[in-house]
């Protein structure tokens, strides 16, 4: 169940920094010949590693919800 979260977060991760980076550079703010911002190279260097482990951690909670209630005769 941990691995099914770890992909899933890792493909959320990818969806999103696409996501962000269509916005900012559709929306010109990266247009100005500055280079990169560091603070956004640092927004896209953690953000599929978060993303992958918030998805593992949400994984194992459902599954250990599932669990606890099929024990109890499925309440």
């Amino acid at each position: 169940m941990g691995a099914l979260g770890l992909v899933l977060g890792i493909v959320a991760g990818f969806v999103v920094q696409d996501a962000v980076a269509i916005a900012l550079f559709a929306g010109g703010a990266l247009d100005g010949g500055n280079g990169f911002p560091l603070e956004l190279a640092a927004l896209f260097a953690f953000l599929v590693p978060t993303t992958a482990i918030a998805g593992v951690i949400v994984a194992l909670l459902i599954d250990r919800r599932v669990r606890r209630r099929a024990g109890r005769g499925g309440r």
